[in-house]
């Protein structure tokens, strides 16, 4: 069984009736959209896809920086820059 961390659930046929009532009704919460009774798809706000865009950012930097070549840093002292 899959888990839907989704807070808001709703069908493909819900959504085509009435769109904006179900974005409005979920408060900018995750909503699920289901058919058949399988997740198809998330519908965020604009606001999870920044928070999304920034964490995937900061996780791929954090990448990056374990892969750097530290053999020949060299220490700082900040106050001396």
């Amino acid at each position: 069984m899959k888990i839907n961390p989704a807070p808001y659930i709703t069908n493909i046929s819900n959504l085509r009736k009435n769109p904006t009532k179900i974005i409005r009704d979920s408060h900018g919460e995750m909503i699920a959209i289901m058919n058949h009774g399988d997740v198809i798809s998330y519908l965020i706000s604009p606001e999870m896809v920044e928070e999304f865009l920034e964490v995937k950012s900061d996780k791929e930097a954090l990448t990056r920086i374990d892969k750097m070549d530290l053999t020949e840093a060299v220490e700082v002292d900040l106050d001396e820059l």
